[in-house]
């Protein structure tokens, strides 16, 4: 499959980990076969045409508006329920795309199968949430002016052509951050940069951009990497000691502190270490899922030993253990297991799967392993990894 060659080639390029492991930017190629099968104009049609998006999925924008192109797109209607919803008209999104607005797909890798994969493949490896949105213009504009993203980004050309400039830092830097400055109006432009299909970027997070149509259509996708801050550990550490040092009052009183300081420079200097580090990074992978269960009719959750299965969560955490059973932390709350269920979560993979006849030992297993299997697929935990039957397409011209 030629969408997973791509996520392979990045993963196995020196060049593209060194830029995500030091957070530099990086340009590099992909060839046209690879793009054609991750996502294309055909997608975008399909992906407008056949789902009821709202204003909340699809988002319109130009640097100085954002309102009122979006009210023209989306017409405030009533379900057949009464309930107040909006509807997109597609002759007027038209319009507005002619006159140069840019659009947001948002969660596009939730739409488009191929998408979805690479995402997977990406945070799985990385060890990250993953999305994707696809971004589309045809005018001579910016879309949202000078701006930055709080992670690190991805983005994949996939056909036509647009400008990217980036910022000087007051270091001298030839892409500013927004850890050196706050304030992108004293940044002057620096490197530009005309992006055409087949470019991929890696933009660290943070790094200060603008993004320019020229007057050709253009549809690029953006893969967003987001690792969790020293923001989520901080509160993390808080809430396992929230009755102590965390849940402790600040009241006025003689204007000394100090005792307070003192204590809570304690319980700072106690938590900051590896072991926690690392016991918070547990926790943070096993509250998140890498995958979708996805819709499996009419089979619903029968185990079959041809099925491929995987672990949804990317980690579980073992909290405690009694006679035969297991306490686990996945997908942000806990599930009660046999011990034989929690050797089979263990066992799988949360990329890619494994086929049921592969967990049993033997026919005779068979039955045993299908209801832990089950029993797995009930609790969210565990899921069929199921290829999603899209409309045939015949093979698309991607002529530069």
């Amino acid at each position: 499959m030629e969408y997973i060659d791509l996520a392979h080639r990045l993963l196995h390029d020196e060049a593209f980990m060194a830029s995500c492991n030091g957070g530099t930017f990086l340009r590099m190629q992909a060839s046209g076969p690879e793009l054609q099968h991750l996502f294309s104009w055909d997608d975008l049609n399909y992906s407008l045409s056949c789902n009821r998006l709202t204003n909340d999925r699809l988002r319109l924008s130009t640097e100085r508006d954002h309102d009122l192109v979006n009210r023209r797109a989306f017409r405030p209607v009533r379900d057949r329920f009464g309930r107040s919803t909006d509807q997109l008209v597609i002759g007027e999104l038209h319009r507005l795309m002619d006159e140069g607005v840019t659009a947001v797909l948002e969660a596009v890798n939730e739409l488009a199968p191929p998408v979805e994969k690479f995402t997977e493949r990406m945070g799985g490896t990385l060890g990250a949430r993953s999305s994707a949105n696809a971004y589309v213009s045809f005018g001579h504009t910016s879309g949202f002016g000078r701006h930055n993203d709080d992670h690190d980004v991805i983005v994949i050309q996939i056909d036509g052509r647009k400008k990217w400039t980036f910022f000087e830092s007051p270091h001298g830097h030839r892409h500013a951050r927004v850890t050196e400055t706050s304030g992108p109006e004293e940044l002057k432009p620096g490197e530009t940069i005309t992006v055409s299909r087949g470019d991929i970027l890696f933009i660290p997070k943070g790094t200060w951009h603008d993004v320019i149509s020229i007057g050709e259509r253009s549809l690029h996708l953006t893969i967003s990497l987001v690792y969790p801050t020293v923001s989520d550990f901080i509160a993390w550490g808080m809430q396992q000691d929230r009755f102590g040092i965390p849940f402790t009052d600040i009241r006025p009183g003689d204007g000394s502190f100090q005792a307070l300081v003192n204590d809570s420079l304690q319980f700072m200097t106690a938590l900051i270490s590896d072991e926690n580090l690392n016991r918070f990074l547990r926790f943070y992978r096993s509250g998140h899922a890498n995958a979708r269960v996805k819709a499996d009719f009419p089979a619903l959750n029968q185990a079959t030993g041809e099925a491929m299965y995987r672990r949804i969560s990317i980690d579980a955490i073992p909290l405690d253990r009694s006679a035969g059973t297991v306490k686990i932390y996945a997908l942000g709350r806990t599930h009660l297991l046999t011990d034989e269920e929690y050797a089979v979560l263990c066992r799988l993979p949360h990329f890619g799967g494994m086929r049921g006849h592969e967990l049993a030992t033997g026919e005779a297993d068979w039955n045993a392993m299908s209801q832990r299997l089950r029993s797995l697929m009930d609790k969210g935990l565990v899921g069929k990894d199921v290829e999603c039957r899209t409309r045939s397409v015949a093979p698309r011209d991607v002529a530069s």
